[in-house]
Order: structure tokens, then sequence, then C-alpha cells
């Protein structure tokens, strides 16, 4: 008796951590342009459930939207080189924006591990917001729709709130957040075409 209920409890641990496994995939939609994960391409519809690049064609008007179970929501734009790092059920949780532009919605989750999305220059810090990150020539472009993020280069960090930007140099002081409101009002309009 003792050994079928070991069996048991076994049996529903290994099921209930493979079907998790499994069903943790981010969906690929709205593909416009050329768009590959890993050198191969991807269209409406894929989903990505391992670590690995997303590349996005350099063609304007290009770009692709990543959903994820939860509800967050990536989108990147044209020329953007997306790297989705690790292998296990948060394979998705650590990301580093390689070059491009890209429009960030993180659903506000209370048992939500914090995302990181590393850059060339700096580390945003998220949990729960809307935002648009951008990496261009050695240098991250950082503007918050909504909510908070953290921007860290080194040692340093300043939390850039709704409404405000902020641009970070390697190897240079971080500045002061600053009101940045035609910035604000096109990434708004870039979130609001991602309703569909």
């Amino acid at each position: 008796m003792m050994l079928r209920q070991f069996a048991l409890v076994l049996f529903l641990v290994f099921t209930s951590a493979s079907s998790f496994a499994e069903n943790f995939v981010v969906k690929i939609l709205n593909v416009v342009g050329d768009v590959q994960f890993e050198n191969a391409p991807i269209k409406n519809g894929d989903t990505i459930s391992k670590g690995g690049l997303i590349k996005v064609s350099e063609k304007a008007k290009s770009n692709v939207d990543l959903l994820y179970p939860e509800g967050h929501k990536i989108r990147l734009k044209a020329g953007a080189h997306l790297l989705i790092a690790g292998e296990n059920q948060n394979f998705a949780k650590d990301l580093t924006l390689i070059k491009g532009q890209t429009y960030m919605h993180f659903q506000k989750t209370s048992d939500a591990p914090e995302f990181q999305i590393k850059t060339k220059t700096a580390v945003a810090g998220v949990r729960g917001t809307k935002f648009l990150l951008e990496e261009k020539d050695g240098s991250t472009y950082l503007c918050v729709c909504e909510g908070v993020v953290e921007l860290s280069v080194g040692k340093e960090a300043r939390e850039v709130s709704e409404g405000l930007d902020l641009w970070a140099w390697a190897g240079k002081p971080l500045g002061k957040p600053k009101k940045s409101p035609s910035m604000s009002q096109q990434t708004t309009a870039e979130f609001e075409s991602m309703k569909d």
C-alpha cells in the first residue's frame, strides 16, 4: 500500500512539472516581414519554449509580438535582436536586447519574478509596467508609459516613472529622468496598436 502511494505521488509530481514546462511557451503574434528564431523563420501562431535569439529584419514596418502565458507582451520593431536566455520554466524572464527598439508591457502580478532586460549599456528591472527600450550604438534609451522601471549602469541606478525618459551611455554617469511628452505619446500609441 505504501509503495502505491509513493508511486502515485511521484507520478503526480512528474506529470505536473512536465505539463507546466510544456505549457510555458511564448506565443508569436503579428509577424510582419522576416522574423527569425535561432535563424529559422517564424510565423503567427508559432511558440517558443526554450531560450534563443529572435531577429527582426531591418525592413521598415517589420515587427513581431511575443505573448507570455501571464499576458505579458513584447513588440520587437524593425532591426531588433532579442536574446531569450535559459532553459528552465522561467526561461523567458531573462532578456537581452542586443540592438533595436522594443515595446514591453508586463502585467502587474504579485507572485511573478521581476524581469530583467539587459542591454550593452544598462539593465532594466521591471515588475508590471509599459515602456519603450532601445539599444543603439552603445547607448540605451528608456521611455516609461506606465509604472516604474529601474535603470542601472554599473552600481548607479535611477527609477524612471510614467511620462519620463532617460538615456544611458557606457562609462558615463546616469543623468536624471526628464519629461518627454512627444515620446510618451508615441509610446502610448504603439501600446494601443498592440491590443489587437
